[in-house]
């Protein structure tokens, strides 16, 4: 049979049904890796705490390296995940804490106490994004290996997981409050290496495009066929052929918004053909 060429119309655009389109959310991870000697030009903070009663002296309160007071370190530590309260009949300390820190699910397992001293190491939060990932903090140094225990706390493997203070994932910090030996002898340049991962949140927009039987199987160039064909273009129209025996692939699919404005472009790794006779569903999947 000879190729009849025919006029289409404007029919170049598909609506999406709203049930073809999905969003999936899932957490990705990072890992990070500091040592002694890159830590502070990478944002990170470790600044001593030391308890002090007496009225803040900006002249002769003791300082850290980094030009923040160890006074004012203690009381923001102290301040903001160890206070006590008591509320109604019994203590409500715990309770406090775990929306501070965010380990509301497993605020019966994070120990928490305090003494005169503390480590303050905080993390930028550009660095662990949505938080911390429990399970993922390790510090080196000296002979201590200091990890999580998934539920806020930080222990010493090496020293029969002997607890030295907590972290706080949504935060991103980390309080030594052991006074012994774990605060004597900790400096900036007596540990080996922070390392942990961060956390974020994807989200991947999955678009189903169904093309059913005899759906675009046009082209707009009209070069494409012998033969005569429509010269005369309208201001507004889209004209488009179609042909017996015409199978074109398929090797990219736009996504466009309600004013035909081009979103996105998915290119198809092998062209697919795009028989008349068969319906045809294309997934598009997009992390952002």
């Amino acid at each position: 049979m000879a190729n009849q060429t025919k006029f289409i119309g404007n029919d170049l655009f598909k609506q999406i049904d709203q049930s073809d389109y999905q969003i999936t959310p899932f957490k990705v991870y990072k890992d990070w890796t500091y040592n002694g000697s890159n830590y502070y030009a990478n944002g990170l903070q470790i600044s001593y705490g030391i308890e002090d009663l007496s009225q803040f002296d900006s002249e002769n309160d003791s300082i850290n390296k980094d030009g923040t007071y160890k006074g004012l370190i203690y009381d923001f530590v102290h301040g903001l995940y160890y206070q006590s309260a008591s509320i109604g009949s019994g203590s409500s300390t715990q309770t406090m804490i775990s929306r501070h820190a965010g380990n509301i699910d497993n605020f019966e397992k994070i120990n928490l106490n305090m003494n005169e001293k503390c480590i303050f190491i905080g993390i930028p939060q550009q660095l662990y994004g949505e938080r911390i990932k429990p399970g993922s903090f390790e510090l080196q140094y000296n002979t201590a290996s200091i990890i999580d225990d998934t539920f806020g706390n930080i222990i010493d493997r090496n020293n029969s997981n002997y607890q030295i203070g907590n972290i706080f994932y949504e935060h991103g910090n980390i309080v030594i409050t052991d006074t012994g030996s774990y605060y004597n002898s900790f400096n900036t340049s007596s540990f080996t290496s922070i390392s942990y991962k961060s956390q974020f949140t994807i989200y991947e927009h999955s678009v189903t495009c169904r093309i059913g039987k005899g759906e675009f199987n046009t082209t707009q160039n009209p070069s494409s066929f012998s033969g005569s064909f429509p010269r005369t273009y309208g201001s507004a129209s889209i004209y488009l052929y179609d042909t017996e025996g015409f199978d074109p692939y398929i090797t990219s699919i736009g996504l466009y918004n309600e004013y035909n404005e081009l979103l996105a472009v998915a290119k198809i790794p092998k062209p697919i053909k795009n028989f008349k006779d068969l319906d045809l569903n294309i997934v598009i999947k997009i992390d952002a």
